[in-house]
């Protein structure tokens, strides 16, 4: 079985998300403050300006 029908047959609510580690996500909507502070804490910058 390859990787790609290992991830199908656990099916998506068992994949965790790189950003919140939740199973199924529990990101914020994409686009929003919130979600951008997630990615800026997570990576360590800041968008919109320099560090």
């Amino acid at each position: 079985m390859t990787a790609r029908e290992q991830v199908d047959a656990l099916g998506a609510s068992q994949v965790r998300c790189l950003l919140c580690a939740h199973a199924p996500c529990d990101c914020p909507t994409f686009g929003t403050p919130e979600y951008l502070a997630l990615v800026n804490r997570l990576h360590g910058t800041s968008f919109g300006g320099r560090q």
